[in-house]
């Protein structure tokens, strides 16, 4: 049996020891978070792997690889190709969508090129069905689909008050309307010569009234210019002309007029998108539009959900030299079927998708691509999976290594674990207790094995609510839900858990919650980054780097050299790295491979210039400060009350491994849920607040799964209410 050899791993917390994992089968990598599961899987294996296949571009691309860093590994051997499939997402891109990631989209433009039938005598080809070419797209929205226009709800802010009081949103202190180009007096103006004034709420008007204010009238000319001619002739050294009269042509008109010369961030604050007059929102024009297979055009199959399309493509009799065509549509639907992604549309844009249905697409696109001599690194890729879908994606895997593949997964989930050939379990603990390797070897010998192991023990008991540290209360108040004809009962002040939804479901239940007046505060808590940029991180996101800021400008040494507080941030200028702005890593942008970052040569990492690094506290510079884990941190502030606060906060939710100044861009969808739980746990709330959850046990192994389980009991225990949108079945068992 073939392995991959690594020697002396030392990347994190990584403690230098060697591995042998077996190729051409599938092998997990499991323990709890932090314990160096994605050190190894992830900044040793697939940055390697992805290092050597910077090497083999040609002479340009290489110039760079020599700044890409060897991973922390004396050596690695027998490294194969190596695919890792993370958690970071497709990118906020409005022309991808589900079709165009999948492929699904480019097989339909195929098939309507060779076998579509039109009316029109147009020469058939792929690109007349892009909605990216000139080609194929709609020539009024270019293929987007939706038109920007000034949303009417967004200008008129304060119906109840009135035009010169400040009604519309653009109203500055001054009295001067934005946009308008006319003074308030000259409005007014304009409303007497209509029959009204500008000083009745917005309210009191009629429908035509208002049209006079949003597009304008031809009653009256009136002077433009936003200055008065009283406040003109105060002006000294200028040569005042005068101003010319024009009709009114209303505030949506010259808001419109200047969103279409000029979209700058002011105007943007006043738009909405809207289907596309032209084409409806179906992206093509006329001629793509009007070519059709069994009667539909491709915008209609477009609009379809995969299981709907995966039905009529079954159906329908298509040409039969389209078989090859019909069979590699209908493979690539099955998968993301498989995979539990059958309700969502083929048109549905990327940046609708949840992290989860992102992560799935990544992976059905592996699955598809029938390669071999491939190691594929996943990353959790159970997310929000049932236990059925979980089965069908680990034949899936099978299938993979059958055809000479090997797989490494990390994964928390049991029924995975159970399901592998290989096990790498590592711990026991986290941060600095753990990155050892606990057990190497085949399933069955790890299961009859008594290591000191969390994961062992979730396999050979589950973790229960036995193990938890507070008592479970009962209530007997309740809040109705209705939904698409099903009654939801959320039991106030307990922990309410609901499966099974769709993430289209799950927003909308979020949004009728989120509205209703049961409770005296909502918090909504999902995955999303808690921020985009090298420079966002858990410190500055909890507030903990304003406190060790504040720490570093109180020094003797700091006042002594006149340094604020302001010098030690890496967002401002005056410390930090001018370089990198801060981030301490350069970003290079690669086509295949997605960016890169590059360590700054300038501040080697640190972010701040070399006189802030020179003042220290408790013999470490801020940099290196931001370079300890919250375990380490806590006993480095021992005597900073409020610091210790809000790091003991995020070691009870399981974040004791991650570093305070650790990247955003690198922290997975569960990590940003509990750092934002954290900052909500740090006030102290009042009762009855709904915490609504989304998918909180996502990338926890089931020992963190505990810990977390007993934090919402705490906030349950203080009268307030606890919804998690879950499928795991140990956070269900616990409540």
């Amino acid at each position: 049996m073939p392995f991959l050899k690594i020697k002396r791993a030392n990347e994190n917390n990584l403690n230098g020891f060697d591995i042998e994992i077996p190729l051409q089968k599938l092998v997990a990598i499991t323990g709890i978070s932090g314990s160096g599961k994605s050190s190894l899987a992830f900044d040793i294996i697939a940055k390697e792997g992805q290092r050597r296949y910077l090497e083999t571009l040609p002479s340009f691309a290489r110039q760079f690889s020599g700044k890409y860093s060897r991973p922390l590994a004396d050596k690695i051997d027998n490294l194969p190709v190596t695919i890792a499939v993370g958690q970071k997402t497709f990118g906020n891109n409005p022309r991808s969508t589900v079709g165009t990631l999948t492929d699904i989209y480019d097989l339909l433009r195929l098939l309507f090129a060779r076998f579509g039938l039109s009316t029109h005598n147009i020469p058939l080809s792929r690109t007349l069905f892009s909605f990216n070419s000139k080609v194929g797209q709609c020539e009024q929205c270019k293929g987007i689909g939706k038109e920007e226009t000034i949303d009417i709800q967004k200008v008129v802010i304060h119906p109840e008050k009135t035009i010169r009081n400040g009604a519309l949103a653009p109203t500055l202190p001054s009295g001067y309307i934005m946009y308008s180009q006319v003074t308030m007096d000259s409005l007014n103006l304009v409303c007497k010569a209509e029959g009204f004034d500008i000083d009745k709420t917005w309210n009191e008007l009629n429908e035509s009234q208002k049209k006079v204010i949003l597009y304008g009238s031809k009653k009256i000319k009136v002077p433009f210019g936003k200055h008065s001619l009283e406040s003109r002739l105060k002006w000294t050294g200028i040569k005042i002309k005068p101003r010319e009269n024009e009709y009114y042509k209303g505030l949506i008109t010259i808001m419109n007029d200047i969103l279409n010369r000029d979209r700058n961030a002011n105007i943007l604050k006043y738009v909405t998108a809207i289907d596309c007059q032209k084409c409806n929102g179906d992206k093509l024009n006329e001629a793509a539009l009007k070519v059709k297979i069994e009667g539909r055009n491709i915008a209609e199959l477009n609009n379809l959900s995969i299981l709907q399309l995966f039905n009529w493509v079954n159906e329908h009799k298509l040409n039969p030299d389209a078989a090859e065509i019909k069979e590699e549509l209908l493979y690539k639907m099955e998968l993301i079927i498989d995979l539990g992604l059958g309700h969502l549309k083929i048109g549905q844009t990327a940046t609708n998708l949840s992290q989860s249905e992102l992560q799935r697409i990544k992976i059905s696109n592996q699955l598809s691509s029938k390669l071999s001599n491939i190691l594929y690194v996943f990353d959790e890729p159970t997310i929000g999976l049932n236990k059925h879908q979980k089965e069908r994606l680990l034949n899936h895997f099978r299938r993979l290594k059958n055809n000479g593949n090997s797989i490494l997964i990390v994964d928390h989930d049991l029924t995975t674990i159970k399901a592998v050939d290989w096990i790498i379990d590592m711990g026991i603990g986290a941060g600095t207790d753990g990155g050892n390797i606990l057990f190497n070897g085949r399933l069955k010998e790890f299961l009859n094995s008594s290591i000191e192991s969390y994961t062992l023990k979730a396999l050979k008991e589950n973790f229960n609510e036995n193990e938890n540290d507070n008592k479970k209360q009962k209530h007997n108040k309740k809040v109705a839900l209705n939904f698409e004809n099903k009654e939801y009962k959320l039991n106030i002040g307990e922990i309410n858990i609901i499966t099974g939804l769709t993430s289209k479901e799950q927003k909308s239940i979020t949004t009728i919650l989120l509205n209703k007046n049961n409770f005296q505060k909502h918090i909504y808590i999902d995955q999303t980054p808690i921020g985009r940029t090298p420079r966002s991180n858990p410190a500055t996101y909890t507030g903990l780097s304003e406190l060790i800021r504040d720490l570093f400008s109180q020094l003797t040494e700091s006042k002594q050299n006149k340094f604020s507080k302001s010098k030690f941030s890496f967002n401002t200028k005056g410390g930090r790295c001018e370089t990198c702005l801060g981030a301490g890593k350069i970003q290079l942008g690669l086509h295949y491979l997605g960016n890169i970052d590059l360590l700054c040569e300038s501040c080697n990492g640190d972010r701040f210039k070399k006189e802030v690094l020179n003042i220290k506290y408790q013999g470490y510079s801020i940099a290196e400060i931001y370079n300890h884990s919250v375990t380490d941190a806590i006993t480095l502030f021992k005597d900073q009350p409020k610091i210790i606060h809000i790091l003991q906060l995020m070691k009870k939710l399981g974040l004791g491994y991650l570093k305070l100044g650790q990247s955003s861009t690198t922290l997975s969808g569960g990590e940003a849920q509990r750092i934002k739980l954290t900052k909500e746990l740090q006030s102290k709330h009042s009762s009855n607040a709904l915490f609504i959850i989304d998918h909180p046990t996502i990338g926890l192994h089931p020992y963190d799964i505990n810990n977390l389980i007993n934090t919402f009991n705490h906030i349950a225990l203080k009268e307030n209410t606890v919804l998690c949108f879950d499928q795991n079945e140990i956070g269900r068992a616990h409540v």
